[in-house]
C-alpha cells in the first residue's frame, strides 16, 4: 500500500515538474516572439524613414517642403 502511495506521489511530482518546464518554455517562446516582432518593426520603420531617393544632379532635398530644389 505504501509503495502505491509513494509511486502515485512521485508521478504527481513528475507531472508538476513537467508542467513547470512547459510553462517556462511558453514564457520564453512568448518573449522571443515579442523581441522578433519589435526587431522587424524597427527594420520596417528604418526602411520607411530612409525611403528618400538619391539627389538628382544639381538638386537638394527640402524636408521642409517635401520636394527637390535647385542648388
Amino acid at each position: 500500500m505504501a509503495n502505491k502511495r509513494e509511486a502515485r506521489r512521485q508521478r504527481a511530482e513528475e507531472a508538476k515538474e513537467a508542467k513547470a518546464r512547459q510553462t517556462r518554455r511558453q514564457v520564453l517562446r512568448g518573449r522571443l516572439i515579442i523581441v522578433a516582432v519589435v526587431a522587424v518593426l524597427g527594420v520596417i520603420g528604418y526602411l520607411v524613414a530612409s525611403d528618400r531617393p538619391s539627389a538628382p544632379p544639381g538638386k537638394v532635398w527640402s524636408a521642409e517642403h517635401g520636394h527637390w530644389h535647385d542648388r
